[in-house]
């Protein structure tokens, strides 16, 4: 076999094992996302409601479709982003992560200790070994709350109120990514931030991170 035929046909292995979503299209529609204050004022946390249109096709069944939020704050002069995943609808509880570990076990998936953590945070890894649901549950799913008193996470106690500077969702089911949005990046010329900032755990020099479970 030559060595150009030889290429052809790994990359066609390659594109034969690449990762297929059953969810054909998706649609974010709108999404809310804000940071809220205390009746003191001093404590802060983040809420927002994100509904998801899905459109699939012929299927009953299908792996559990998970949101991916990531957020980037200014909080009390440093930025902070926040990393979480929503499985459920009409909640705002994010997935655990002990419930993501079950996963890989109960799909029969070996994750040595020293991979754990990254493996947690790898939807591309950890959706595959999701199970089954109703994919009529699904069609349209909305995310979080518009309430400001059922926020995803809390930003603690600051000295001045933090600035919600970016936020991106990625819809990912079956180790795919089916569509995703993101928020403008316009007038935050002064921050320099990467065009991948989202890429979690990339800039530790930059960015605190924060994984929200």
């Amino acid at each position: 076999m030559t060595a150009v035929k030889s290429i052809f046909v790994l990359a066609a292995a390659l594109s034969c094992s690449a990762p297929k979503s059953e969810v054909q299209r998706a649609c974010i529609h709108t999404p809310r996302f804000a940071i809220s204050s205390s009746k003191s004022g001093s404590g802060f946390s983040a809420f927002g409601e994100f509904r998801v249109d899905m459109s699939i096709p012929g299927r009953k069944m299908v792996k559990r479709p998970v949101l991916r939020l990531v957020s980037l704050c200014e909080v009390n002069g440093g930025l902070v982003a926040h990393n979480l995943f929503l499985d459920a609808p009409n909640t705002n509880v994010p997935m655990k992560r002990s419930d993501i570990m079950r996963s890989y076990k109960e799909s029969g998936a070996d994750i040595p200790n020293g991979e754990r953590d990254a493996a947690c945070f790898d939807p591309a890894r950890f959706t595959p070994c999701l199970c089954c649901v109703s994919a009529d549950s699904f069609k349209s799913a909305i995310y979080g709350s518009s309430k400001s008193s059922r926020g995803f996470f809390r930003l603690g106690r600051c000295t001045v109120p933090p600035k919600l500077l970016l936020y991106r969702l990625e819809l990912w089911q079956g180790g795919a990514m089916v569509t995703s949005w993101e928020s403008s990046k316009t007038g935050l010329g002064k921050y320099s931030l990467p065009n991948d900032w989202h890429v979690w755990r990339k800039y530790p020099q930059l960015f605190k991170y924060v994984d929200v479970w």
